[in-house]
C-alpha cells in the first residue's frame, strides 16, 4: 500500500485508498486482546474491551460511502490530491522569490510554518515542493540559503 502511495500508482488502483485504515484502527485492539489473554492468561473480558472494538467497526461505517463510490470518482479526488507541475512551478517561484527579497529567514527563530505562512501555501505543500524541487528538507534548504547569503556578503566586502 504505502509503494503504491509513494510511486503515485494508487491513482490506478484508487479502490485500494483507504482500505488499510480500518485494519490499523483493529491492529493495537488485537495486539492488547492478544496479550492480555495469552501472556497474562487473563481471559475475562470486560465492557471496557469490548468496546474498543467499536473503533474500527465505527471507522468502517465512517468511510462506508466512500468504499462505495466508483473507482473514477476516487481516482478523480486523488488526482485533486496531489500536485501537478504548475502547482509545483509556482510554489518554487513563491519559495525562491521570498529568498530573495526577505532576510526574516536568516534569524535563528525561523521556521517552516513563518515560510509558509508568509508565501500563503500549506505546510505540507511547502514540504513536498522542497522535496521534490531541491531533494533536500526545509532545514537543509534553509541552512543553503542562509550560506547563500554569506557567501554574498564576502564576495561584496571584497
Amino acid at each position: 500500500m504505502v509503494l503504491l502511495i509513494y510511486t503515485n500508482e494508487i491513482i490506478e488502483y484508487a479502490h485500494f485508498f483507504r482500505t488499510a485504515s480500518p485494519f490499523l484502527y483493529a491492529l493495537p485492539i488485537a495486539f492488547y486482546l492478544y496479550y492480555k489473554n495469552h501472556v497474562t492468561k487473563v481471559f475475562r473480558k470486560n465492557r471496557i474491551e469490548n468496546l474498543l472494538l467499536l473503533i474500527p467497526i465505527i471507522h468502517f461505517f465512517e468511510l462506508l460511502p466512500f468504499y462505495l463510490q466508483s473507482a473514477s470518482v476516487k481516482r478523480q479526488y486523488l488526482l485533486s490530491l496531489v500536485n501537478n507541475e504548475d502547482d509545483i512551478r509556482e510554489g518554487q517561484e513563491k519559495i525562491e522569490n521570498y529568498f530573495e527579497r526577505e532576510t526574516k529567514y536568516l534569524k535563528s527563530q525561523f521556521r517552516q510554518q513563518d515560510l509558509a505562512k508568509s508565501i500563503n501555501m500549506s505546510r505540507n505543500n511547502l514540504s513536498y515542493i522542497v522535496n521534490e524541487v531541491y531533494q533536500m528538507n526545509f532545514n537543509q534548504l534553509l541552512n543553503k540559503k542562509r550560506i547563500e547569503v554569506v557567501i554574498k556578503k564576502t564576495k561584496c566586502e571584497r
